[in-house]
């Protein structure tokens, strides 16, 4: 049984990360593809996580090769894999942003905003710029292209990934983006208000990369292992 059949009552949505596979060459490609397809077999959302973003004429190039595909050799778009949504870094503000604001309305794919890291990387998404901080700033931005791709339910297309947030500042982005979904990127225990709207998704902890270390787990193959920390995770959600 593949990682993926074993929780695919579970899990309605699978990341992929691109950095992952690249150094793999063309193998990596053939395991990304391979990952979609299976992944698409059990209705799961994709979100190709390519943290890629640009400026000008290679920004709207970007934006076209993940909204419409890339050009083969008979002028036809394609996509390499088949996904749902892509993962992009915002801190071009509003060149980068407009780029993907462009591909989500015409080209029915998502976007989710690195917005917020933890560690050593917030350095620069926390700085004071006037009266707010630059996270803050881009989260404002974000929510107003983001109208642009709003559904029937009040939904964006333009979604933003977080972690290394306290509750309240997580509240205070969802007053400022209450059309996004919000990506939580790592869930550690903690349950925070806005876990409770239907804008929500929950990453796993890295930590269930690892199962098999567990003594409990010894002597169970790690789909099921695996499996089995998903469910546990799930019920504390």
């Amino acid at each position: 049984m593949s990682l993926l059949e074993s929780v695919s009552d579970d899990v309605g949505i699978v990341k992929i990360s691109l950095s992952s596979f690249l150094p793999y060459g063309e193998y990596g490609m053939a395991a990304i593809k391979s990952i979609c397809e299976e992944a698409n077999s059990f209705g799961m959302f994709i979100i190709f996580d390519s943290l890629l973003s640009d400026i000008g004429l290679p920004g709207r190039a970007l934006a076209e090769m993940f909204g419409k595909g890339a050009i083969t050799l008979s002028g036809k778009h394609e996509k390499m894999f088949a996904y749902d949504a892509i993962t992009s870094h915002p801190y071009f503000a509003d060149e980068g942003l407009e780029s993907i604001a462009s591909m989500n309305k015409q080209d029915n794919v998502m976007a989710f905003f690195a917005l917020h890291t933890d560690g050593r990387s917030a350095d620069v998404q926390n700085m004071p710029v006037g009266d707010a901080l630059v996270y803050e700033n881009i989260a404002e931005k974000i929510s107003r292209l983001g109208t642009a791709s709003v559904d029937k339910n009040k939904n964006s297309a333009m979604g933003v990934m977080l972690s290394g947030l306290y509750e309240e500042e997580l509240n205070y982005m969802r007053s400022v983006m209450p059309q996004q979904y919000f990506f939580l990127s790592e869930y550690k225990g903690e349950k925070v208000k806005v876990m409770e709207d239907k804008k929500c998704i929950i990453g796993m902890p890295i930590e269930l990369q690892y199962v098999f270390r567990h003594d409990i787990f010894k002597d169970v193959e790690f789909s099921e292992a695996f499996k089995k920390s998903v469910q546990t995770l799930k019920s504390t959600l």
